[in-house]
C-alpha cells in the first residue's frame, strides 16, 4: 500500500504539541519525556537545529529515512516517510507521517505519527529549545 493511502494508527494528530513548552497525553495514552542539555550558545543552537530538522535524530540512531530528496532533506509537515531500521540482513520499514513542525528562534523540532503497518502506534516528537542564558536543550 502506498504511504499516502495509509491512515494514522492513533488520534488525534498533533498530541505531542512540539510548539508548546509542556504537553499532556490524552486519556488512555502514556507520555514519556526526557530533556538533556545539548550545549550552549548560538553555534550549538544552529548546528543542533540543522541536524534535527534534517532527520539527524533518526539517521544518527541508525535509521534510514526514505524518501528524502537531496535537494530538500528536511522534515516537512504532512509528508510521509519510511523509517528504515536494519537488523542484520533484515530491513524493518516503519511508515510515518510528519504531523507538526515548529521552527522559531527559541524552539525547533517536529513530531511524526505512525501509519498503518507500523509496528507500534502513537506519536513521537523531537524538540530543541534554548533558554535565556543560551542553553540548548
Amino acid at each position: 500500500m502506498p504511504l499516502a493511502a495509509r491512515a494514522l494508527t492513533y488520534g488525534p494528530a498533533g498530541i505531542t504539541q512540539p510548539g508548546n513548552g509542556t504537553w499532556f497525553p490524552p486519556a488512555g495514552r502514556r507520555g514519556y519525556e526526557r530533556t538533556v542539555r545539548v550545549g550552549l550558545g548560538a553555534t550549538c543552537w544552529a548546528q543542533a537545529r540543522a541536524a534535527l530538522l534534517g532527520w539527524g535524530v533518526k539517521t544518527r540512531s541508525g535509521f534510514a529515512v526514505e524518501p528524502v530528496p537531496a535537494s530538500d532533506p528536511g522534515v516537512r509537515d504532512g509528508a510521509d516517510y519510511w523509517l528504515v531500521a536494519r537488523v542484520g540482513p533484515l530491513r524493518i520499514r516503519e511508515p510515518a507521517r510528519v504531523v507538526a513542525v515548529v521552527d522559531r528562534p527559541d524552539r525547533s523540532g517536529f513530531a511524526y505519527g505512525t501509519l498503518e503497518g507500523h509496528p507500534i502506534s502513537g506519536e513521537e516528537a523531537f524538540v530543541l529549545h534554548r533558554d535565556a542564558d543560551g542553553g540548548v536543550w
